[in-house]
């Protein structure tokens, strides 16, 4: 049997608390990808920590999560020009449902553990070509120049402003604060392209009902989930797409379908049966391949934009199938609000749903 499901929901995200230390991957925003530092290299173990409200209008469902990450750079010396930098990444988060059903998949991507309380984390090698000399090529000084004369027209006659922008040294900072819409041609002449391979792992819990006769009964159980993960991304030179190829291997629990269930009797239906789950859940393990393809479109201002993600999912296990495809639009202003729509198309046990979600975010940091 076939059904196509159309849902629609509104989800609102909250960053609460969003505290980033520069460090060599400092990610520029959450929709561009992170770019490694192209002068000396600089470890920091703990670079960021961040807290995040999830709240969708789709079934009541709601989480708060909780993230941290750190860099570090294996080699300490000053890399040579053009020689390749193996650094490494990590994080690890907690999410915590706090409304809602707790089924662990997510149908638009064959992810598993999705919703119940969840425990991860995560390393992954960064390889780059580092240039340390990378910051004084023609290419960027022209850059740097441009960004001179634009903070010298924001001055206006303040002659002192005027003669701070002149003495201003090359850096990203100063192009991203007075020429923000040359950011893309910055990260071409400053960074090549590069690559990442991690490897993650999760474990979840989640809650389950269901009932049992003759009393119709509701019985409650808990369930544990497990996920491991190898990712491989690809970063090309133009500095705002991405490239991924996935594989996760999941075992995780599974709800039954809810039926109506009667009593033996039934005097009075409305008090003699009840609908729910008729047993308790079942164990269902999966290896999902994923694929994808990630683009930003900056905007001439260089502060909005709009992303673009496709990915595609296969279990190989079944014949279970899914496309996502979010595109989002990033506002900037005192709060990062990224509005947008995610439409999703897949078979799980032999149905077909039609997944469309509307969500906005909105985020601030400290």
């Amino acid at each position: 049997m076939t059904r196509h499901l159309f849902h629609t929901a509104a989800v609102a995200t909250l960053a609460a608390a969003s505290l980033s230390v520069p460090g060599p991957a400092s990610a520029r925003s959450a929709d561009q990808p992170p770019l490694p530092h192209a002068g000396t290299p600089t470890s920091d173990p703990f670079s960021g920590f961040s807290t995040e409200l999830d709240v969708s209008t789709e079934e009541g469902k709601a989480k708060t999560s909780f993230n941290i990450s750190g860099y570090f750079q294996p080699d300490s010396r000053q890399p040579s020009e053009g020689s390749r930098r193996n650094d490494v990444t990590w994080n690890a988060g907690l999410s915590i449902p706090i409304g809602g059903k707790s089924d662990l998949l997510d149908k638009s991507t064959l992810g598993s553990l999705g919703d119940g309380t969840k425990l991860s984390a995560g390393v992954a090698l960064l390889s780059f070509r580092s240039d340390p000399a990378a910051i004084g090529n023609p290419a960027f000084l022209a850059l740097m120049e441009q960004a001179r004369a634009q903070c010298v027209d924001d001055a206006k006659a303040d002659a002192t402003k005027i003669a701070e922008c002149k003495a201003l040294l090359p850096s990203e900072s100063v192009v991203r604060q007075h020429a923000p819409w040359l950011e893309l041609q910055m990260n071409r002449a400053l960074y090549g392209d590069f690559w990442t391979l991690g490897a993650e792992g999760a474990v979840s819990v989640a809650r389950y009902k269901f009932i049992t006769l003759p009393n119709l009964d509701e019985e409650k159980d808990r369930e544990l989930g497990y996920s491991a993960k190898i990712l491989f991304n690809y970063y090309p030179r133009d500095a705002v797409s991405k490239f991924k190829i996935e594989a996760e291997y999941s075992d995780e629990a599974k709800a039954s379908d809810a039926t109506i269930l009667c009593k033996p009797v039934v005097v009075t239906p409305a008090e003699d049966c009840k609908s729910g789950a008729p047993s308790g859940p079942t164990r269902e393990d999966a290896l999902v391949l994923r694929t994808g393809y990630a683009r930003y479109f900056p905007f001439r201002t260089g502060k909005a934009g709009i992303g673009v993600e496709l990915t595609a999912s296969k279990d190989v296990l079944s014949k279970d199938w899914a496309v996502e495809a979010p595109v989002y639009l990033t506002i900037p202003g005192t709060k990062l609000i990224s509005p947008g729509v995610k439409i999703g198309y897949g078979s799980k046990d032999g149905e077909e749903d039609f997944l469309l979600n509307l969500f906005i975010k909105t985020a601030f940091s400290f």
